[in-house]
């Protein structure tokens, strides 16, 4: 593969008219063995970062003519259960399609047609909202940027202590006892921190 070739990338993102414990999509679902019974059906998926693997219900599976490749072994309130496993392809909102996603039949699904697991998150960066007391999920394939929200607010915290003054504050706040980043060897407190608090 030409390493120097872009990759094309997919999102899709959904906002929520409130704060929602349970993100839902509509998803499409088809055989990845195209035949002439090959059916896409469409229904309601989860997203589920609990479940490690893509399930689909017994009634998706008959709509989609699926043929299964393989079993595996399922916990049910009855106890462990073998059930099939389908090689599906899974569209997703905004046209994004995952290609050759392996599922596995459950008989029923509380609320859906379908969990979608880490299996198909962990392709890509799956990220959630509630600003202004509204659910937003936003997903994106393949990943492209690493997500670190304490780095963020530290940078935008000193922002704010610099605007107000009292950056010298926040830094011993957080690096008092960490070695000066002057190189001296000395804690922060007792090198700058202690030149910025005199200047204030």
């Amino acid at each position: 593969m030409d390493k120097s070739k872009k990759e094309i990338r997919h999102a899709f993102t959904v906002p929520y008219e409130k704060i929602t414990p349970v993100l839902l999509t509509k998803v499409s679902f088809s055989s990845s063995f195209k035949n002439a019974n090959a059916i896409e059906v469409t229904g309601i998926g989860i997203w589920d970062t609990g479940a490690t693997t893509s399930a689909i219900s017994s009634n998706i599976a008959k709509k989609c003519n699926l043929i299964p490749i393989s079993k595996a072994e399922v916990h049910t309130a009855g106890g462990l259960v073998s059930q099939n496993v389908y090689l599906v392809d899974i569209l997703v909102p905004n046209g994004v399609v995952i290609n050759s996603v392996k599922v596995t039949e459950i008989p029923e699904i509380h609320g859906a047609d379908a969990l979608i697991g880490m299996d198909v998150i962990q392709l890509g960066d799956f990220a959630i909202s509630n600003t202004d007391g509204k659910t937003t999920f936003t997903f994106r394939i393949p990943s492209c940027k690493k997500y670190d929200f304490v780095e963020d607010i530290d940078n935008y915290n000193r922002q704010i202590a610099k605007k107000n003054h009292q950056l010298h504050l926040y830094e011993e706040k957080k690096n008092g006892k960490k070695k000066c980043p002057c190189g001296s060897g000395r804690p922060y407190r007792y090198c700058c921190g202690k030149k910025e608090t005199q200047k204030s």
